[in-house]
């Protein structure tokens, strides 16, 4: 009598797993003949299982190349849309309601930034504070050009004093140092790092680590199965992104207390968020950390990135380098200094900038978005609440929208081609008329080393062998620092 009663049970037992399977296949079936082609997902583990935690970008463009520029994965319980081509991007940019696609969330402890607040109207409410008091608008990048021009002119008396020493300069190092002091001046009064100190370093990494492990490239079994949020398969509480976290809003926590304490205004941006703290529902304390991680995070690093990026370019290609220089010169006389009203006059460094970031974007991948509603896209239907990838190195170098898309050709920007580039605004803040600040940096960071410096490569590397190798993760930086030796320029 017992067996037949665990006959029966496991008989029911089996047939409810066969229905599982059964239900999940045909319904995936149908489904999918709305979606775009992707690969197959195995039950529960979906297609995570094809994309490593340490690595996805690399998959994604792999399955790209078999299932098209529009692609189906199904992450976990979610169902995300893999865009890999200049024309859908563009396509999609330009019909997008900037409301209508949210940033997916990172982790709890974040979700009251800016880039990452989950609710349109809580989103849209501080907006509309942010926009209110001018902190995001290019008003308020005016009020600190002071800044930036001191900051600037401390990187050029570090690079002077390595021209006297003969001393070669890593690149995205000092780049980032001006980035993050230009900064923490802006939001705090002080600096953040020294040229060539262990403290400079030990921020970047600190910064980078948090990016790695938050930016969305680690797909972790947690990360989409909230019920297994409290295992840790892959080993990845190891390198919790939390203790970095808390090493920042510590930092941030003893500004915050030494100012509330002070009577003394500096008008920066702690000041700034400070007011807003007392004064609106839609900020408090965390909030406040929050956004000046957003700067940090989303500015910085990508900022820094693209300035190495480009200076690797131009060492590649010296004519280019050349033609930069000369439309800089033309507008400001080598005894003056580079200012933010000369950009606009340089339309070549801009087209620098622009190339730049269609070959080597900061972030092989964006943020996750999820869409508010549903969606027709090449022929497909998006449903609400579908989550979209946006593969921007594929997009950079897709064959259908770029001629010679491996080659650096800044000229492909210049305002006579007339080439759509607004899906160059997923990589925001770069190239985001939101975030003025990040965009006049690279700029302007960009123009001074071409203004004041001549550069070359340290002996026994030329441009046709240094080493241009990627390190692709969360972030795309060059797998080695670019190590250049600055030249007094000679007029």
């Amino acid at each position: 009598m017992e067996f037949q009663v665990m006959v029966i049970l496991w008989s029911l037992f089996v047939g409810a797993i066969v229905s599982m399977v059964l239900h999940w296949f045909f319904t995936s079936i149908y489904h999918r003949k709305k979606l775009p082609p992707g690969p197959i997902p195995l039950p529960i583990v979906s297609n995570l299982w094809q994309l490593p935690a340490n690595i996805p970008t690399r998959s994604i463009n792999n399955l790209a190349r078999i299932h098209g520029p529009l692609m189906t994965l199904k992450l976990g319980f979610r169902t995300t849309i893999v865009i890999s081509s200049a024309q859908v991007a563009v396509e999609l940019s330009s019909r997008s309601d900037p409301d209508g696609a949210r940033c997916a969330l990172i982790m709890d402890d974040y979700r009251s930034s800016l880039s990452c607040i989950d609710q349109k109207q809580q989103w849209k409410d501080l907006r509309k504070v942010l926009n209110m008091n001018a902190f995001f608008t290019p008003q308020r990048s005016d009020l600190v050009q002071n800044v930036r021009v001191l900051k600037l002119r401390e990187l050029t008396e570090f690079l002077n004093r390595c021209c006297i020493r003969n001393q070669v300069v890593d690149i995205g190092q000092v780049v980032f140092t001006t980035m993050i002091n230009i900064l923490s001046n802006i939001t705090f009064s002080v600096d953040f790092a020294a040229y060539a100190s262990e403290s400079s370093k030990e921020l970047k990494n600190l910064i980078r680590g948090m990016i790695r492990e938050t930016g969305g490239s680690r797909c972790t079994i947690s990360k989409f199965f909230s019920v297994f949020s409290s295992i840790d398969g892959q080993g990845n509480r190891r390198k919790s992104p939390t203790k970095q976290l808390k090493k920042l809003k510590h930092l941030f926590d003893e500004m915050i207390e030494k100012r509330s304490l002070s009577s003394h205004q500096l008008n920066d941006g702690l000041d700034f968020f400070l007011s807003l703290s007392h004064n609106s529902k839609s900020t408090d304390i965390e909030t406040i950390k929050n956004n000046f991680l957003d700067l940090l995070i989303a500015g910085i690093d990508k900022s820094s990135i693209t300035v190495e990026w480009a200076m690797a370019e131009l060492i590649r290609n010296p004519a280019v380098m050349a033609k930069a220089r000369f439309e800089i010169n033309n507008i400001v006389p080598h005894d003056k200094k580079i200012e933010d009203s000369h950009i606009s006059q340089l339309p070549y460094l801009k087209a620098i900038v622009k190339e730049t970031l269609r070959m080597h974007p900061p972030h092989p991948l964006s943020q996750p978005h999820t869409t508010q509603n549903d969606v027709h896209l090449g022929g497909y239907l998006l449903p609400k609440h579908t989550q979209l990838l946006f593969n921007l190195r594929a997009i950079g170098r897709d064959t259908d929208s770029w001629t010679n898309p491996n080659l650096f050709q800044p000229e492909r920007f210049l305002p006579r081609e007339q080439l759509d580039c607004s899906f160059l605004d997923f990589q925001q803040p770069i190239c985001s008329d939101h975030q003025p600040l990040q965009s006049r940096m690279v700029h302007l960071m960009l123009a001074s080393l071409l203004h004041s410096f001549d550069w070359k490569l340290p002996d026994g590397i030329t441009p046709t062998t240094m080493d241009m190798t990627e390190m692709v993760g969360s972030t795309m930086s060059l797998a080695k620092p670019l190590m250049l030796l600055p030249l007094q320029q000679i007029n």
